[in-house]
Protein backbone atom coordinates (compact mmCIF):
# COMPACT_ATOMS: atom_id res chain seq x y z
CA UNK A 1 0.00 0.00 0.00
CA UNK A 2 1.29 3.46 -0.92
CA UNK A 3 1.24 5.69 2.19
CA UNK A 4 0.87 8.73 -0.09
CA UNK A 5 -2.45 7.52 -1.52
CA UNK A 6 -4.94 8.65 1.12
CA UNK A 7 -7.96 7.25 -0.73
CA UNK A 8 -6.45 3.78 -0.84
CA UNK A 9 -5.58 4.09 2.86
CA UNK A 10 -9.15 5.17 3.66
CA UNK A 11 -10.54 2.24 1.65
CA UNK A 12 -8.25 -0.20 3.46
CA UNK A 13 -9.18 1.31 6.84
CA UNK A 14 -12.87 0.84 6.10
CA UNK A 15 -12.94 -2.48 4.23
CA UNK A 16 -9.64 -4.05 5.42
CA UNK A 17 -8.94 -4.98 1.76
CA UNK A 18 -6.85 -3.55 -1.06
CA UNK A 19 -8.25 -2.46 -4.42
CA UNK A 20 -7.55 -4.42 -7.62
CA UNK A 21 -8.17 -1.26 -9.70
CA UNK A 22 -5.74 1.02 -7.81
CA UNK A 23 -2.13 0.60 -8.96
CA UNK A 24 -0.82 1.46 -5.48
CA UNK A 25 -2.59 -1.55 -3.95
CA UNK A 26 -0.99 -4.96 -3.37
CA UNK A 27 -4.04 -6.52 -5.01
CA UNK A 28 -3.56 -4.54 -8.26
CA UNK A 29 -2.81 -7.07 -10.98
CA UNK A 30 -2.13 -9.75 -8.36
CA UNK A 31 -5.00 -12.28 -8.11
CA UNK A 32 -3.43 -13.77 -4.97
CA UNK A 33 -4.37 -10.65 -2.99
CA UNK A 34 -7.69 -9.63 -4.61
CA UNK A 35 -9.96 -11.11 -1.93
CA UNK A 36 -7.46 -11.13 0.94
CA UNK A 37 -8.46 -9.10 4.00
CA UNK A 38 -6.11 -7.53 6.51
CA UNK A 39 -6.55 -8.50 10.15
CA UNK A 40 -8.81 -6.48 12.40
CA UNK A 41 -12.11 -4.70 12.18
CA UNK A 42 -12.61 -1.85 9.73
CA UNK A 43 -13.25 1.72 10.77
CA UNK A 44 -16.33 3.69 9.86
CA UNK A 45 -15.81 6.10 6.94
CA UNK A 46 -16.31 8.97 9.37
CA UNK A 47 -13.55 7.69 11.68
CA UNK A 48 -11.18 7.17 8.73
CA UNK A 49 -11.80 10.71 7.46
CA UNK A 50 -11.32 12.15 10.94
CA UNK A 51 -7.95 10.39 11.02
CA UNK A 52 -6.87 12.40 7.97
CA UNK A 53 -8.35 15.70 9.11
CA UNK A 54 -8.98 16.82 12.69
CA UNK A 55 -7.25 13.87 14.39
CA UNK A 56 -4.14 14.40 12.25
CA UNK A 57 -4.18 18.11 13.11
CA UNK A 58 -4.62 17.29 16.81
CA UNK A 59 -1.65 14.90 16.68
CA UNK A 60 0.42 17.80 15.30
CA UNK A 61 -0.97 20.08 18.04
CA UNK A 62 -2.30 22.32 15.28
CA UNK A 63 -6.03 21.64 15.58
CA UNK A 64 -6.72 25.29 16.47
CA UNK A 65 -5.40 26.29 13.03
CA UNK A 66 -6.13 23.34 10.71
CA UNK A 67 -8.06 20.08 10.46
CA UNK A 68 -11.63 21.31 10.04
CA UNK A 69 -13.43 24.04 8.14
CA UNK A 70 -14.24 26.65 10.77
CA UNK A 71 -14.09 30.42 11.03
CA UNK A 72 -10.58 31.53 11.97
CA UNK A 73 -8.85 28.38 10.68
CA UNK A 74 -6.77 27.99 7.53
CA UNK A 75 -9.08 26.74 4.79
CA UNK A 76 -6.95 24.34 2.79
CA UNK A 77 -9.41 22.24 0.79
CA UNK A 78 -9.68 19.68 -1.98
CA UNK A 79 -12.58 19.08 -4.37
CA UNK A 80 -13.14 15.44 -5.27
CA UNK A 81 -14.73 13.75 -8.26
CA UNK A 82 -17.31 12.09 -6.01
CA UNK A 83 -18.93 12.26 -2.60
CA UNK A 84 -17.17 9.81 -0.31
CA UNK A 85 -20.31 9.37 1.77
CA UNK A 86 -22.25 7.94 -1.20
CA UNK A 87 -19.39 6.05 -2.86
CA UNK A 88 -19.52 2.26 -2.47
CA UNK A 89 -16.82 1.19 0.02
CA UNK A 90 -15.08 -0.98 -2.58
CA UNK A 91 -14.62 2.09 -4.84
CA UNK A 92 -13.20 4.56 -2.29
CA UNK A 93 -9.61 4.01 -3.51
CA UNK A 94 -10.59 5.20 -7.00
CA UNK A 95 -11.38 8.73 -5.85
CA UNK A 96 -9.59 11.55 -7.66
CA UNK A 97 -8.74 15.10 -6.60
CA UNK A 98 -10.06 17.70 -9.05
CA UNK A 99 -8.89 20.87 -7.29
CA UNK A 100 -6.51 21.73 -4.44
CA UNK A 101 -6.58 25.06 -2.62
CA UNK A 102 -3.97 26.11 -0.03
CA UNK A 103 -4.08 29.39 1.84
CA UNK A 104 -6.94 30.60 -0.33
CA UNK A 105 -4.98 30.04 -3.56
CA UNK A 106 -5.82 27.43 -6.16
CA UNK A 107 -2.72 25.27 -6.47
CA UNK A 108 -3.92 22.46 -8.73
CA UNK A 109 -6.74 21.74 -11.16
CA UNK A 110 -6.92 18.25 -12.64
CA UNK A 111 -6.58 17.89 -16.38
CA UNK A 112 -10.03 18.08 -17.95
CA UNK A 113 -11.66 19.64 -14.85
CA UNK A 114 -13.22 23.08 -15.15
CA UNK A 115 -13.98 25.52 -12.37
CA UNK A 116 -15.08 28.61 -14.28
CA UNK A 117 -12.37 31.23 -14.45
CA UNK A 118 -10.16 29.68 -11.76
CA UNK A 119 -6.58 28.94 -12.75
CA UNK A 120 -4.00 26.94 -10.87
CA UNK A 121 -0.84 28.48 -9.49
CA UNK A 122 1.00 25.39 -10.73
CA UNK A 123 -0.52 24.44 -14.10
CA UNK A 124 -1.06 20.76 -14.75
CA UNK A 125 1.41 19.62 -17.37
CA UNK A 126 -0.57 16.46 -17.94
CA UNK A 127 2.47 14.24 -17.39
CA UNK A 128 1.68 13.46 -13.76
CA UNK A 129 5.40 13.72 -13.03
CA UNK A 130 7.22 16.31 -10.98
CA UNK A 131 9.63 18.28 -13.19
CA UNK A 132 13.28 17.88 -12.25
CA UNK A 133 16.17 20.24 -12.98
Amino acid sequence: MDPLDPFLAIKVAVTRKGDPYNNHSLSYGNPKYIDQRFNGTGLSLSDALHGYTINGASFLRADQQIGSLEKGKLADIIVLNRSLSTTPEDELARTKVLLTMLGGEVQYIAEGASFGNLTAKFPNTGSGKVPRD
